[in-house]
């Protein structure tokens, strides 16, 4: 029994209660031969427990024996001892962490950091993990096995983004913002419908619609039936074999897909994350989720940033790519720019590897600086987008501006928005149209 490995690693944690006073000091003699050498024989126990300080009259393999036929403990009933340990370690550490938690909460911790802290605790409590830590040797494994990996990075689909950003990263939080009415919904559903079409599963998080509307913007874009037709139900047998023949395509995203409209907190977030393991979170918009219970009563701008805070640690924490809309205040004038502009919370931004902004462009200078990236415009074309961008209608010129880029260059150009097929076009995108 001393021999086996599992007995090895329990002598340890097991009570002293469980052996006789003579097991006691056989495995005192084993230990100690054990120091010397990892794996240790009959013989070489023998030897150490020959000398005078264990008092043991031992000469031969028989006489050692002799001690341990009675053992307390039987190979079954070791098993089962071990497990009863275990059980009563877990119980152990999950008292402690509840105790951690509640510390932490009345000492004036914001509440939804402890707990998700403690979820995630318990999460790997349950399933036997590690702290998470690796030693310098596996994560240069690792940072090789990336490297080595030689699949296509997953695309956003708009060239400012993938060339400076390099594509839809694990780990990466993206922020998406612009005044009401401008478009970041329609500019995040169309990177989606990107990224499911690489082959990634995608979940959106909508707290502006349900999910069959969601559902109905996928739709449009894919069939290109004008969307005030969806609002009226206004279809013709044409439309009606369009929209079958997208909803055969979609149907194919079954399973990659996933549309909520019931979480309002990152709590509900998380549990989707940690169920459904999507490559891509879009969520729809920020300033929309609702405080964990307990914190209800503090200031708007303390509840987004802890719910920001928490976004940036689940990307890390469940590798995927986070997308979140956020409105702009609408004091500010021009393009935006900087953390200030941002509805309600400055830390938003501060926590975002990438900020995206889009402008509603209605002002001729402006819209010369932007269109300068792509080569210019002349007079005549500026006063047509100024006529459509203020009429709403059917084709709109913002403003694509890459204003954070934690991990390289920012910049802007012009983004087309096609209204009644909820699509956006780079300047790219409209070459290849």
């Amino acid at each position: 029994m001393l021999l086996e490995p599992e007995t090895q690693q329990a002598l340890d944690i097991m009570p002293v209660s469980l052996f006789t006073d003579t097991e006691q000091i056989i495995i005192q003699g084993f230990k100690a031969a054990h120091k010397q050498i990892e794996n240790v024989t009959i013989a070489e126990l023998m030897e150490e427990l020959k000398k005078p300080s264990y008092n043991l009259n031992i000469t031969t393999l028989s006489e050692l024996t002799k001690f341990v036929t009675e053992c307390t403990l039987s190979k079954y009933n070791l098993n089962k001892t071990i497990k009863v340990l275990e059980e009563l370690e877990k119980k152990r550490k999950c008292v402690s962490y509840l105790v951690d938690s509640v510390e932490k909460i009345q000492n004036g911790a914001e509440l939804e950091s402890p707990i998700i802290e403690l979820n995630d605790k318990l999460e790997r409590l349950i399933e036997c993990k590690n702290d998470g830590i690796n030693d310098i040797n596996r994560l240069i494994e690792k940072s090789m096995n990336r490297l080595e990996n030689t699949d296509i990075q997953t695309k956003f689909g708009y060239s400012l983004l993938d060339k400076n950003i390099g594509g839809v990263k694990p780990g990466d939080y993206t922020i998406i913002g612009a005044k009401s009415g401008v478009g970041k919904t329609t500019l995040a559903l169309n990177i989606a419908l990107n990224v499911l079409e690489q082959g990634k599963k995608v979940l959106i998080i909508s707290r502006e619609m349900t999910d069959v509307d969601v559902f109905d913007r996928f739709a449009t874009m894919v069939s290109k039936i004008p969307s005030m037709k969806f609002r009226n139900k206004d279809f013709t047998a044409d439309d009606w074999k369009k929209f079958v023949n997208a909803s055969g395509y979609l149907g194919e995203y079954e399973g990659k897909l996933l549309i909520d409209n019931d979480s309002t907190k990152i709590s509900d977030i998380i549990k989707l994350v940690r169920k459904y393991k999507p490559d891509l979170v879009v969520i729809d918009y920020l300033q929309l989720l609702s405080a964990e219970d307990g914190s209800k009563l503090e200031n708007a701008e303390r509840i987004i940033a802890n719910i920001s805070r928490n976004i940036r640690t689940m990307t890390l924490k469940y590798n995927c790519h986070v997308m979140a809309l956020v409105q702009l205040n609408n004091s500010f004038k021009g393009i935006p720019h900087g953390e200030n502009v941002i509805r309600q919370s400055a830390t938003v931004y501060q926590d975002a590897t990438a900020v995206i902004y889009l402008h509603d462009l209605q002002d001729k200078e402006e819209l010369k600086f932007v269109y300068s990236s792509v080569g210019g415009v002349d007079d005549k074309a500026i006063e047509n987008i100024i006529k459509n961008n203020k009429s709403k209608k059917s084709t709109s010129v913002y403003a694509f501006k890459l204003d954070k880029n934690r991990n390289g260059a920012t910049g802007i150009e012009p983004i087309t928005f096609i209204r009644p097929q909820f699509k956006m076009y780079d300047n790219d995108g409209l070459k290849r149209l």
